[in-house]
């Protein structure tokens, strides 16, 4: 029954999100922009006006089982971003891919932060698309 209702929680929480941040990008028709020009947001500061931001990144999975999108993979001053949501299950699938993304920060540094995955593009198609 706890299960069933933190299961519930979780769905629940993640609809939110995901209605909260994609509804007023799309009523408000916003241009992406490039992750370097996108705000960044301080520990515990709420963003005015959600930006939807392109990120090629690396799909890393940690031992807990958190999912990460590593930019820069390649080079000493990457930056990791939590997966927050439903598609960080998704991702499971493709640890060690480089998927085409678009998200929203709901968090961010310097080196890290978490994300929203508003569409998600499938490594090897140019055209699927999971939104």
């Amino acid at each position: 029954m706890k299960r069933v209702l933190g299961l519930l929680m979780i769905a629940g929480l993640a609809l939110m999100l995901f209605t909260s941040c994609a509804t007023p990008i799309y009523a408000a028709g916003q241009q992406e922009v490039p992750v370097s020009d996108a705000p960044v947001v301080k520990k515990g500061e709420i963003s005015a006006l959600p930006s939807v931001v392109s990120l090629r990144a690396l799909v890393e999975i940690t031992a807990a089982g958190g999912v990460f999108l590593v930019d820069d993979w390649d080079s000493k001053s990457k930056k990791s971003y939590q997966v927050v949501g439903d598609m960080a299950n998704f991702l499971l699938n493709f640890r060690g891919e480089v998927v085409d993304t678009d998200v929203i920060f709901l968090e961010r540094t310097t080196w890290s932060g978490s994300v929203v995955i508003v569409n998600l593009r499938l490594p090897g198609s140019n055209t699927s698309t999971i939104k």
